[in-house]
């Protein structure tokens, strides 16, 4: 499985793992179901490792359709938490500066754990956070 994704609801935190070469539609895919996930709650963090992975955004009707399916979900009554992105990619990036454009939802994108865990502004939860990192890219790596 190139995409999964992991929550903890007491951390308020998902981290969406890719591996391998990870299409448009696959990744939109995983996370609309992490969206209907009864685990998850708007206002979680969601942290997406891309490091050991490259992109194949190549469909602009599927970026288009689930940008369209975030306005749809996003509304004024419901805060949202930050996305970031793990990522050494410049496409990566460019495509997040895209993704941000009239959103409700604030991206960024760093190269480490440790610098999206600063970006946070979690510096008190870090150890609980790298914990939770750890053994849920352990039971990704498990499962391919």
């Amino acid at each position: 499985m190139p995409v999964r994704y992991s929550i903890n609801p007491e951390l308020g935190i998902v981290f969406i793992f890719c591996e391998g070469v990870v299409s448009d539609v696959y990744f939109f895919k995983v996370i609309k179901d992490m969206y209907a996930d009864k685990s998850y709650r708007p206002e979680m963090h969601r942290l997406v490792d891309f490091l050991s992975a490259s992109e194949d955004f190549s469909s602009l009707d599927e970026i288009r359709s689930n940008i369209k399916h975030r306005d749809k979900i996003t509304n004024d009554n419901i805060q949202f938490g930050r996305t970031i992105v793990l990522t050494h990619s410049k496409s990566i990036t460019l495509f997040i500066s895209v993704l941000e454009t009239d959103s409700k939802i604030k991206y960024s994108a760093v190269e480490s754990l440790d610098e999206a865990i600063a970006l946070l502004g979690l510096k008190d939860n870090e150890q609980e956070i790298i914990d939770f990192y750890n053994q849920s890219k352990y039971q990704t790596e498990q499962a391919n």
